[in-house]
């Protein structure tokens, strides 16, 4: 079994606008239906005003591959939730999914969707990255080996703590010098400082006794 990260521009795909509305989005919910050619998402993102939001809706209800936006709520100070149904065979899950992987989540931010996922053995990564390169443009594939132990132990990181350690990952929170504190992470997330705080000690925790017992590695490129 395979665990890894993808990030990539979907060409001509409401994603890309994100690139220019600076905003960063994590999918909160995503259920595909083959049969009838849809896919039904759920975002949660922060905006910095109410203009940015709507205007972000505007757009993306007028793209060719969203066929309706089916909620649109703010659920905090600065922070919004969006659903809509749109296009599963123009979608990067029908990839995926035909690949026999499983998304674990998703985030799009500055024009690129970033997905984790869990990929079986007998995956064919030429072919998985051949249908990717019609579609996109690949930025980074990072790929390890893993056993059924080492999975399941990464399956229980929720999502709010791995797009917690993302963006503080992303903001420099890590670096020396730190370039973000815990109130900066928390005014973007929409969260309070011991909330995330609490959720960056807990990824870190869940990733060290991971990694310390005995993970099997092979990258992929």
């Amino acid at each position: 079994m395979y665990i890894g990260t993808i990030s990539l521009r979907h060409q001509n795909d409401w994603t890309e606008i994100t690139e220019d509305i600076c905003l960063n989005m994590r999918s909160s919910l995503a259920v595909s239906n083959p049969s009838i050619d849809t896919n039904f998402e759920a975002f949660v993102f922060n905006a910095p005003s109410k203009d940015i939001a709507f205007h972000l809706i505007r757009t993306i209800k007028k793209h060719k591959n969203i066929y309706k936006i089916v909620s649109f709520k703010r659920i905090g100070r600065v922070t919004y939730e969006m659903s809509f149904l749109g296009s599963y065979s123009n979608s990067i899950r029908k990839i995926m999914l035909d690949n026999g992987i499983m998304v674990k989540f998703l985030i799009v931010y500055d024009g690129l969707e970033k997905y984790s996922f869990i990929a079986p053995e007998w995956i064919n990564w030429d072919n998985l990255k051949d249908e990717l390169r019609g579609v996109a443009r690949i930025y980074d594939l990072d790929v390890k080996r893993v056993n059924s132990t080492t999975s399941s132990d990464l399956m229980s990181l929720s999502l709010e703590d791995e797009e917690t350690l993302l963006l503080a990952f992303k903001r420099g929170f890590f670096d020396e010098p730190r370039k973000v504190d815990l109130n900066g992470l928390a005014s973007e997330l929409g969260l309070s400082k011991s909330t995330v705080n609490s959720k960056i000690k807990k990824g870190i925790r869940k990733i060290l006794s991971v990694y310390f017992s005995g993970i099997s590695a092979k990258d992929v490129k």
